[in-house]
C-alpha cells in the first residue's frame, strides 16, 4: 500500500509541475498576443502566438489517456508529449522569449520534457 501512496504523491507532484508549466506558457502566449500593446507592434508576436499555442494544444491527448484509466494510453501519450517538445524545442524556446521583457522566458520546456519523462517511469 506505500508504494500505491508514493506513487499517487508523485503523480500529484509531476501534475502540479505540468500545469504551473502550461500556466506560464499561457500566460507568455497572452503577452505576445494584441492582449498586450507592445505586442501590437512587434512582428515577430504571431508566430511566437503559434509556436506556443501549438506546444499545449495537443496536451489533449493526455487528458483522453488520463480519462480512459489505460495505464498504457497514458504512457504512450506522455512519452510522445516529450518527444514532441524535444522536436520542436529550438522553435518553442525562441518564441518562448519574443515577448517578455528583457527577452527573459518565465518556463523552460526542457522542465516539461523532463516531468513527461518522469510520468512515463511511475
Amino acid at each position: 500500500m506505500a508504494s500505491t501512496d508514493n506513487n499517487y504523491k508523485n503523480i500529484t507532484l509531476i501534475l502540479g509541475e505540468v500545469l504551473t508549466l502550461i500556466s506560464n506558457i499561457a500566460q507568455t502566449i497572452r503577452m505576445s498576443s494584441n492582449y498586450c500593446p507592445d505586442a501590437k507592434r512587434n512582428p515577430q508576436c504571431g508566430e511566437a502566438v503559434m509556436w506556443l499555442s501549438d506546444s499545449i494544444h495537443n496536451l489533449e491527448y493526455i487528458g483522453e489517456s488520463l480519462s480512459s484509466g489505460n495505464l498504457d494510453r497514458i504512457k504512450d501519450a506522455v512519452i510522445e508529449q516529450a518527444k514532441y517538445w524535444e522536436f520542436n524545442k529550438d522553435n518553442i524556446t525562441k518564441n518562448s522569449q519574443v515577448s517578455m521583457p528583457m527577452g527573459k522566458a518565465i518556463f523552460d520546456i526542457e522542465e516539461g520534457i523532463t516531468l513527461m519523462n518522469k510520468l512515463a517511469e511511475l
